[in-house]
């Protein structure tokens, strides 16, 4: 017998906007009296996180090696681990043999591209309008769903890192989801910036960084 599971859709919170004006059921006198949305699929599958890392290092070293000149040694380096790779890697257990065929990828994937090359550290970033096509309401319950997922994210990856820069959704957490906003206390959380929302930087106006379209 499998595992119980709760399953939770979220529905958009307005109708998407059109190019001839805004949709008529964004609007209680206008809108229409049935429902706007249905659900007529849903389907749980398994991940097999060997399998998908497995990809992930494939594509990484594949999008590398088309870059690389050909009398590049890298490139050949990288050739021959593909291929060890695929040695170890059998079609008819895959998920079985992702792990080893993933250590053949190892060596080639943790060489740095040369003495001298820089060192580029990445972390995790959510783009949420404070608002923008929706009431402010929703852009609250996104903040905690977004956050509340990064923070089991970082309950299971202790090296995971992630930055929110608008202040006014921090207030948003401690304001309406507490508990969130103390779980983001407790972490790696990189706040960065420091203004209210993110600022509009594509319109030359003065007034540009002190709004949010």
């Amino acid at each position: 017998m499998g595992k119980r599971c709760s399953t939770w859709s979220r529905r958009p919170p307005t109708p998407p906007s059109r190019d001839t004006g805004p949709d008529p059921n964004s609007d209680l006198l206008t809108a229409a009296t049935g429902p706007i949305y249905g659900l007529s699929r849903a389907e749980l599958v398994v991940v097999n996180t060997d399998v998908v890392a497995l990809i992930e290092d494939i594509r990484a070293l594949n999008g590398l090696m088309s870059e690389l000149p050909l009398d590049q040694p890298r490139r050949h380096e990288i050739l021959r681990a593909i291929e060890a790779m695929m040695d170890r890697l059998l079609p008819d257990d895959i998920p079985g043999t992702a792990a080893a065929a993933r250590a053949e990828l190892a060596g080639v994937l943790s060489q740095p591209a040369s003495a001298s090359a820089h060192r580029i550290s990445a972390i995790g970033h959510a783009h949420i309008d404070s608002a923008w096509l929706w009431p402010i309401r929703e852009t609250i319950r996104k903040c905690a769903r977004t956050f509340s997922n990064v923070l089991a994210l970082m309950d299971r990856y202790p090296d995971f890192r992630f930055g929110c820069s608008q202040a006014v959704q921090y207030e948003w957490m401690r304001e309406h989801y507490p508990s969130v906003f103390e779980g983001i206390a407790r972490r790696s959380w990189r706040t960065g910036g420091g203004s209210p929302s993110a600022a509009c930087g594509s319109r030359p106006t003065p007034i540009s960084p002190a709004v949010k379209p």
